[in-house]
């Protein structure tokens, strides 16, 4: 059997911790299978990201420059 295609979604943000949250939300209410969501953010946006029901799924990396 051939392995199913994983999706790695990965969202940057920087001082927009309001929008991130939204945008998690968003990503998290799409189904296509299985997929893993990846947050670069600065600590503001790692604690929206912490805040969204569902949010423990997310692996978070922390990134204070506003640049990717």
């Amino acid at each position: 059997m051939a392995a199913r295609l994983r999706l790695s979604v990965v969202v940057v943000s920087h001082g927009r911790p309001r929008a991130l949250a939204r945008c998690l939300r968003a990503i998290l209410q799409m189904y296509c299978g299985r997929f893993e969501v990846i947050v670069v953010a600065d600590e503001d946006g790692l604690a929206a990201a912490r805040s969204v029901a569902g949010g423990d799924t997310f692996e978070l990396l922390h990134q204070e420059k506003p640049n990717i």
